[in-house]
């Protein structure tokens, strides 16, 4: 699928949401040929207003904390 000018390419799974809770369509998801990423087309709009819903952003921040601390915990939990 060529990229569009009024559209980006992203693996990031939080902005697609974003954009299909925003247009209220799934955004074209297809397997990426170099990396074998699952990858979706989103617009400049969406991730525009992704990245300045600071709310949000702070919600992804502590969402991001916390699974972090819970996989170092499983994984000394394994040792």
């Amino acid at each position: 699928m060529p990229i569009t000018i009024s559209k980006i390419e992203t693996d990031n799974a939080d902005l697609l949401s974003y954009h299909a809770m925003l247009t209220g369509q799934m955004p074209p998801l297809f397997r990426d040929g170099l990396t074998g990423r699952i990858v979706g087309e989103v617009s400049h709009e969406s991730a525009n207003a992704f990245q300045v819903d600071t709310y949000l952003q702070r919600y992804l921040s502590a969402k991001t904390a916390i699974w972090r601390v819970i996989k170092e915990m499983r994984n000394r939990g394994q040792r």
